[in-house]
């Protein structure tokens, strides 16, 4: 069985290629790089979602399983204390570069403004409609205003319009054709 390589822009998560051709990810607050063995590069990107990943499971925990919310937040506590354990024994066997500059620091708004504008409109505009039917969905859906799920709903709103903005940013600024 032939396995599956994706072709994934690693800079999205922080990783970049060094002088030496090796993965490197770059910590902007304490300007290091960590380089990763190519091995460990699936075992970093699950690392990477460290925090996400343990709210996720807590939610899915109440959701699904019926846990109560402080059975569910305990839950997710334990999860990220062990993730994170798991994560700093996982980096102390690393290599630390200090100082480190990659080559081809990513810039979001500088590739997005590269992209072709029909395709940043049309990314602009389904940002921004799925933002309001989320609003829309909070206030039909019978649920009460405060609580786990709708704290959810407006946090994937905000980023949705977050992005929506960060689009007509770029359209605003990009030269007429």
């Amino acid at each position: 069985m032939q396995k599956i390589v994706r072709n994934q822009d690693l800079r999205y998560q922080g990783i970049y290629l060094d002088k030496h051709n090796r993965y490197v990810h770059f910590n902007k607050r304490k300007n290091t790089g960590t380089v990763i063995p190519e091995t460990d590069l699936r075992k970093w990107q699950l690392y990477k979602s460290r925090y996400l990943i343990p709210i996720l499971a807590g939610y899915l925990g109440n959701q699904i399983l019926y846990l109560s919310i402080p059975i569910a937040i305990a839950f997710g506590i334990v999860l990220l204390v062990i993730m994170e354990i798991s994560y700093r024994r996982l980096v102390a066997s690393y290599i630390v570069i200090d100082d480190f500059q990659p080559e081809d620091l990513l810039d979001y708004k500088k590739e997005l403004a590269e992209q072709d504008r029909w395709k940043v409109i049309f990314r602009t505009v389904l940002f921004f409609v799925l933002g309001i039917l989320l609003i829309v969905s909070i206030f039909t859906s019978g649920n009460e205003l405060v609580s786990l799920e709708t704290a959810v709903f407006v946090a994937v709103t905000l980023f949705c319009f977050y992005n929506s903005i960060v689009g007509l940013t770029v359209l605003l600024k990009a030269p007429k054709e």
